[in-house]
């Protein structure tokens, strides 16, 4: 394995479910496009935007407000709203 910064643009795999690799797991597959869910990578789709916004609370300065919006966001797009910028 390579090594790799924690805040590189994937997912780390080593917590997906074994049902996922043998079926072929696909890792440039998308979990959300647009207005499109993915049905095989969705149901991950929380679990991981929960640890997006921890993250982006522990690494980037936000005001209280920011850090509201971030923790009340429900959408990536509410997300992106919050931090007015790409992260």
């Amino acid at each position: 394995r390579q090594l790799a910064e924690v805040n590189d643009p994937v997912w780390w795999i080593d917590m997906l479910p074994w049902e996922l690799f043998s079926e072929g797991f696909g890792l440039q597959t998308p979990m959300l496009t647009g207005q499109l869910k993915v049905p095989r990578y969705y149901p991950l789709f929380q679990r991981c935007f929960d640890i997006t916004k921890r993250l982006i609370s522990e690494q980037h300065v936000l005001t209280d407000q920011m850090h509201e919006q971030v923790q009340a966001a429900t959408t990536c797009h509410d997300l992106w709203n919050a931090m007015q910028r790409d992260f």
